[in-house]
């Protein structure tokens, strides 16, 4: 199992997006998870107008078209309803959810760097793989395996 963590200062939308764009060339499919739903209404705002160039197809439960028909679906519920591979997560999911994933990546900031250190250790126990990485020059660095 395989972990990435990524700490952003960023508008939390404009960190995700790049990842979200490689997601998408892979051909791949992923799902956005918080229960904080303000959050996720952020995330799908900023989506919608993240670049003038590229497009980042998603969806939300709010939307007419089903969760199957997304390639990047936003939830607050633990559901992979548009058969992700990919689970972005922004505060703990159940260890047993993201054991259905091929990649987990873990966003967080300074204001919850004490949860992502928790959380670390916590699936470090667990023996998961996990790698930190921080924006450097507009880029994200693989910065080890510590947090």
């Amino acid at each position: 199992m395989q972990i990435n963590f990524y700490q952003t200062n960023d508008i939390l939308h404009k960190s995700i997006a790049p990842i979200l764009l490689k997601i998408l060339e892979e051909g791949k499919r992923a799902l956005i998870l918080s229960k904080n739903q303000d959050l996720l209404t952020q995330i799908d705002d900023g989506l919608w107008s993240f670049s003038k160039t590229k497009f980042v197809p998603h969806g939300t439960k709010n939307d007419k078209i089903t969760s199957q028909n997304q390639p990047i679906f936003l939830s607050s519920i633990e559901e992979n309803s548009n058969n992700a591979s990919y689970l972005i997560f922004l505060d703990k999911p159940e260890d047993k959810f993201i054991t259905s994933f091929d990649k987990n990546f873990y966003f967080f900031n300074d204001d919850n760097k004490k949860e992502a250190q928790n959380l670390w250790l916590h699936y470090k126990k667990l023996n998961y793989k996990l790698n930190f990485f921080k924006k450097e020059s507009d880029k994200w660095t693989n910065t080890g395996s510590h947090l």
